[in-house]
């Protein structure tokens, strides 16, 4: 399977993300919205992150759950330090989707978030310099 996301912008998701903060308070389902930002804007790093490698560099990357480990470990093994800084924000929103997606309790819910949206954020506009 090759990807094509010409017609879908990955880093969408986190502009929903961002959306998905902004409402929660009026949405009723507080955590659910924050849950689910902090999910997306994992996605839109992983993906745009994935992207980079696959289209642009030629590498291959599973299409298998190894994938969100594998395109985080490329980049840590790199010597580059703004990759090896993607590597390190990708593994960071993994662990922060992990508790959003599995934990049935979590603390501070909100400020991680703020801080995947944030971590998100650097890793698509890294990733565009690059």
């Amino acid at each position: 399977m090759m990807w094509s996301f010409d017609e879908f912008s990955l880093a969408d998701y986190l502009t929903v993300a961002r959306h998905l903060i902004e409402y929660s308070d009026a949405s009723g389902y507080e955590e659910a919205c924050l849950r689910s930002a902090i999910s997306r804007a994992y996605y839109a790093a992983l993906n745009t992150a994935r992207n980079l490698l696959h289209d642009r560099w030629g590498i291959t990357v599973p299409e298998t759950p190894e994938i969100h480990s594998f395109v985080p470990r490329w980049f840590l093994d790199e010597d580059d330090m703004a990759q090896k800084e993607i590597g390190v924000l990708l593994d960071r929103l993994r662990d922060r989707r992990r508790k959003a997606d599995y934990n049935d309790v979590i603390t501070k819910v909100s400020s991680l978030a703020a801080r995947s949206i944030a971590d998100a954020q650097i890793v698509v506009d890294r990733v565009s310099t690059l």
